[in-house]
């Protein structure tokens, strides 16, 4: 299996887990005990972005915030968890360009959001990235 899937199934990982976070407000490493994914995934990707999104989880709501007319409560978890995940590969991963970002959170949120969901998510990313490029 390729490193760019092991990635991209990682994402998908760490999407899920953000939801359920979001859901039960259990610690990532509650959630983690007890989660269970059988396919191959970029595990030290995984692990890295949870720590980040754990310590700067405040911060990557406020930036949201700030930089869009989002009213965080009012996203469904999974577009939250997406969005969440974006925003830290943009302000915390410098070596993942932030288009790539951008592309899979589109493809997840194909995925596993409704069926309109990823043009929503596609244009509040392509926001951001403009204010922060």
């Amino acid at each position: 299996m390729s490193n760019q899937i092991e990635r991209r199934l990682a994402r998908e990982c760490i999407v899920k887990i953000l939801y359920q976070r979001d859901l039960t407000d259990y610690s990532f490493e509650e959630i983690l005990e007890s989660f269970v994914e059988k396919r191959n995934y970029d595990n030290v990707y995984l692990e890295n972005l949870l720590d980040l999104l754990d310590i700067n989880s405040a911060y990557i709501d406020s930036f949201i915030i700030e930089n869009t007319d989002l009213d965080l409560d009012g996203l469904t978890p999974i577009d939250k968890a997406i969005i969440r995940l974006a925003m830290c590969e943009f302000l915390y991963r410098d070596d993942i360009p932030c288009k790539v970002s951008i592309n899979e959170s589109v493809l997840i949120a194909k995925k596993f959001s409704t069926d309109d969901s990823y043009k929503f998510i596609n244009n509040i990313l392509d926001q951001i990235y403009k204010f922060i490029t």
